[in-house]
């Protein structure tokens, strides 16, 4: 039988519990956990003291997930009484993340920027511009004349190669 109190001790003293110390604590029955939570208090207590910290959960988007997971109010199909929005801009939530000094969400976010599809907004930019193929940016960028135009301004050729 898995001795609690020399568990607390041991890793009070620095030592790392055996995986299967590790799982019998996990698996212990629902009659123990008062004492495991004990445990548990007695161990952050050293360690911690009495600070806290608070992990602030910033909703990025609400109500309209595509996954439809069925357990979830984030899901397309829920009918949950929460507010509906889009996928907020990065900057917006960087800021939010900022504000609530919340370096887990701030990485999330940047993730998240990452993993975004931008190609519809650089078509949008494109068409915007008036390219004549918004498909092609590399077209775009040939005609645009900007390759020449550094080249002459840096003093260098103006061919397609780096000093061309």
């Amino acid at each position: 039988m898995l001795n609690m109190e020399s568990c607390v001790r041991r890793v009070l003293n620095g030592e790392v519990l055996a995986h299967a110390e590790a799982l019998a604590l996990l698996n212990l029955p629902d009659t123990d956990t008062l004492r495991l939570i004990d445990a548990a208090w007695q161990v952050r207590r050293e360690y911690f003291q009495d600070r806290v910290k608070v992990n602030v959960l910033l909703n990025a988007k609400s109500g309209i997930c595509a996954e439809d997971c069925h357990y979830c109010s984030q899901a397309k199909g829920a009918d949950t009484d929460i507010a509906r929005y889009r996928v907020m801009e990065p900057q917006e939530m960087l800021a939010q993340a900022r504000q609530a000094e919340d370096l887990v969400a701030a990485e999330e976010i940047i993730k998240s920027a990452f993993a975004t599809d931008v190609r519809p907004l650089l078509w949008k930019v494109r068409s915007d511009l008036n390219l004549s193929d918004p498909a092609d940016p590399l077209r775009g960028f040939a005609e645009s004349g900007y390759a020449q135009a550094k080249a002459e301004e840096r003093g260098v050729g103006g061919g397609a190669g780096l000093g061309a």
